[in-house]
């Protein structure tokens, strides 16, 4: 980040602890050190009042792991009060820190979340998931572990009013699509997405596209804006499309989109269309020719093909602020006496549950 991005950065963690009331007095934070605006873990932290934060590095596809820990501690310089918070830095876990901490985040560096870190917890720490349980990937935690543990995981409540994360996955389909070259007005396109999404995509891309057709498996129910269609699963469609908007749940393995049998959504039936905007879902590029991809380097299967920092800081922000609230109020109710047996009986503002079984 520039100078101008890092100040933006800090305005918007101050404007949102205030208006979240996120408070870590007290509490000390296992997280991740990263790249880009996702650098905002220990700045963020450190401005609720944490005891302490340490932050995991690990090399990927955004950069190297030095590299991340030299963003992560710039962004501290920025931040006023960054003299009462303990900050350190690990590239990779540490086990002796973990075993200190209140709060474990979910964050990419950190997964998967294995039984070796599971083991070093306190068993009255919590896992913050860092999203809504729906969106868990299989094999980002040791569920098994945590369970034998007692470690209980949290999901966030990205809807909450003061954060409304979801309302930015409209914005991130059509920034793809005029990073693609396309039009969006005038374009017809076709939109897979089968998740809780699609509530908040839908309204925007019937606002700003010509045509809108859908595969939902009838998640936007009935009710569709006049130039939206649902497209039936089993039935071939000739169909020329401007894009083909890909924002559905990935599986283990499986690829959403491909030519051959094992292809979630048969090719048939999605007609055919001159770029993929590959938001999220798995697919097969090399099975489709003069087809233009965004973004254009394939993510790996599983994950995201936007990192949501390519809007701006504040959804990264929001996400950050959700998954500590939950973890904070997840604390919180542990440090009160309560056992995660009877969380159950409780209403949570800022936690939704998680169960490993079934996290549709």
């Amino acid at each position: 980040m520039n100078e101008w991005e890092k100040k933006r950065s800090v305005k918007k963690l101050k404007q949102l602890i205030a208006s979240t009331n996120l408070n870590l007095e007290g509490l000390t934070i296992y997280t991740e050190a990263a790249t880009g605006y996702y650098s905002i873990a220990a700045a963020l932290a450190t401005m609720a009042g944490a005891k302490a934060v340490h932050c995991v590095a690990k090399s990927n596809r955004y950069g190297p792991a030095s590299e991340a820990v030299a963003q992560t501690a710039a962004l501290l310089n920025y931040v006023p009060s960054k003299g009462r918070t303990q900050v350190t830095f690990s590239e990779g876990h540490d086990l002796v820190k973990a075993s200190q901490a209140d709060i474990i985040t979910n964050s990419n560096p950190l997964r998967p979340l294995n039984a070796a870190l599971i083991n070093s917890l306190r068993n009255d720490a919590v896992i913050s998931l860092m999203y809504e349980p729906w969106e868990y990937r299989d094999g980002d935690i040791d569920v098994k572990a945590a369970g034998k543990k007692g470690i209980w995981i949290v999901g966030a409540n990205e809807m909450h009013p003061t954060v409304k994360c979801f309302y930015s996955s409209g914005v991130l389909l059509l920034k793809g699509m005029l990073q693609a070259g396309l039009e969006v007005h005038s374009n017809h396109v076709i939109l897979v997405c089968t998740n809780q999404f699609i509530h908040y995509i839908l309204p925007m891309l019937s606002a700003c596209c010509e045509q809108v057709d859908i595969i939902d498996n009838g998640m936007a129910g009935e009710g569709l804006p006049a130039n939206v269609t649902r497209i039936e699963k089993n039935r071939k469609n000739e169909k020329q499309y401007d894009a083909l908007l890909l924002m559905d749940s990935s599986q283990t393995g499986k690829w959403n989109v491909t030519r051959a049998a094992e292809s979630i959504y048969p090719v048939d039936i999605l007609g055919a269309w001159d770029a993929c905007v590959q938001a999220m879902g798995d697919i097969k590029r090399t099975d489709f020719e003069g087809v233009k991809f965004i973004p254009e380097v394939a993510p790996p299967m599983g994950y995201m093909g936007f990192n949501p920092g390519s809007l701006g800081p504040e959804l990264v922000v929001r996400t950050f602020i959700a998954g500590l609230k939950a973890g904070e109020e997840a604390i919180r109710f542990m440090k009160a006496g309560n056992s995660v047996a009877n969380a159950t009986e409780n209403n949570f503002e800022w936690i939704k549950m998680f169960n490993p079984n079934h996290h549709e």
